[in-house]
């Protein structure tokens, strides 16, 4: 999905003017070569397409290719959904967001906040049960990895152990890097949505270095309960837990009051279930069956792939479309 605007400045934004539409493409890796970002002016007449027009330099395209749109992520051995990428390409801004909202001292502590567990542990007992866990982000990355989600004292004594044994062998970043593409923030379907890149194309339709500090609060907010807080099930409650991000950015002094303001003042703007990424079982079972047949048994899983398809999906929509208007025509005219 491309963000209209009033004037386009970066990839991923385009904007219209009497008869043209500008716009800034995303770069991206096709089989045959990297294509970089590049800023284009389409000229139409009477929905005609005339040219297309490299603004940089004013010459015309004779062959032109958008990034592909992505209809499905493969899972071959779980029903985990994931964009995996490096830490380097995720925004600062996410980065500082979710330590100030998860894990303030997550690059000080050895895995574990002894005085936030502590508190946690002051307040169970004053509750009588298990209400707070005090868990760092390392021991959040355990718990996701390796444990369950069953409230006890062993499961939370495992969970400090691994954390430690994590902190020591591996840096701060690395960690980071596995919880920020391995967190889990929603449902669709049968299927788990993990990490911050595949939930920000779910729910905004954009990539995860596109978005905006109220969409980066919201996916934030979701980490304490990605069902609770989830914007398709629970709108109002998401955005409370939102608002409630953003203010507690305020009261740390990383955003100024005017910025929290108006960024509370935002609806969600969230996609409807299945709209960014559409499910074509059909078609993708055919993909599945042809990648058994060229590759058999040399894979075990789908990470990392990239598969291209021929897959029209203007096409296939308007198939769909005739095939469901004319077969109940057909039907009665053979009865």
């Amino acid at each position: 999905m491309y963000k209209k605007v009033k004037k386009v400045m970066l990839p991923g934004e385009y904007s219209f003017q009497d008869d043209n539409v500008e716009f800034i493409r995303r770069s991206f890796i096709f089989p045959d070569l990297s294509e970089k970002a590049l800023h284009v002016r389409l000229f139409f007449k009477k929905d005609c397409l005339l040219k297309i027009q490299n603004v940089e330099n004013n010459l015309n395209f004779s062959f032109f290719r958008l990034e592909p749109k992505l209809i499905s992520v493969l899972n071959y051995t779980s029903r985990n959904q994931r964009l995996f990428i490096p830490r380097h390409q995720y925004p600062d801004i996410l980065i500082k967001t979710l330590l100030s909202i998860e894990d303030r001292f997550f690059y000080n502590h050895n895995g574990i906040n002894i005085s936030a567990i502590g508190r946690a542990c002051l307040v169970n007992l004053m509750a009588g049960k298990i209400v707070q866990g005090g868990s760092t982000l390392t021991q959040q990355l355990v718990k996701n990895l390796f444990l369950t989600n069953t409230r006890s004292i062993w499961r939370k004594i495992n969970e400090i152990y691994m954390a430690l044994i994590l902190d020591f062998f591996y840096k701060k970043d690395r960690i980071l890097e596995l919880y920020l593409n391995e967190v889990y923030l929603g449902q669709d379907g049968d299927e788990q949505i993990r990490g911050f890149p595949l939930a920000s194309l779910h729910y905004f339709g954009r990539p995860i270095d596109e978005l905006n500090l109220d969409q980066y609060a919201l996916l934030v907010g979701m980490v304490k309960g990605a069902s609770l807080y989830n914007p398709w099930s629970n709108p109002e409650v998401a955005l409370n837990r939102r608002n409630l991000v953003l203010l507690s950015l305020y009261k740390q002094g990383l955003i100024k009051k005017n910025i929290y303001e108006k960024l509370s003042q935002r609806a969600l703007n969230i996609y409807p279930k299945g709209y960014v990424i559409s499910d074509y079982p059909d078609f993708l079972e055919l993909v599945r069956i042809e990648i058994k047949k060229k590759l058999k048994n040399k894979i075990i899983n789908f990470s990392g792939m990239r598969i291209f398809t021929t897959l029209d999906v203007i096409s296939k929509n308007s198939v769909e479309k005739t095939i469901n208007k004319e077969v109940p025509i057909l039907k009665k005219k053979k009865n």
